[in-house]
């Protein structure tokens, strides 16, 4: 398939991804809140990947603000290690791309 300069793009997806939060954890749910308040860009999802190395949003039991504020704010947060609490936006790594290929189809460019 060849594309041309008539073709339409769209954006769908944005994949944020973090080595560790500190106190970084509010900079990606800041821009979902901007870009939900354009209409031209209120469709766009956004995704966090993270290895969670601090632990900040693994535990669901007793969890820490950043987990609560991403969870609540963000469209998925997909974690790159085995040991943490699932949830609905809280998935693990390899659930990713399958849950990108879900959007784009779920969009086919509204």
């Amino acid at each position: 398939m060849k594309i041309t300069t008539k073709d339409k793009c769209r954006v769908i997806v944005i994949i944020s991804v973090k080595n560790s939060f500190r106190e970084r954890y509010t900079e990606t749910p800041y821009w979902k809140l901007k870009l939900a308040s354009f209409n031209t860009t209120k469709h766009v999802k956004v995704l966090m990947v993270t290895p969670d190395k601090d632990n900040e949003i693994s535990s669901k039991a007793n969890p820490r603000k950043a987990r609560i504020v991403l969870e609540y704010d963000l469209d998925g947060v997909y974690i790159a290690k085995q040991d943490f609490d699932r949830a609905d936006k809280v998935k693990s790594i390899k659930d990713l791309i399958p849950d990108i290929e879900r959007l784009v189809r779920e969009d086919q460019w509204k």
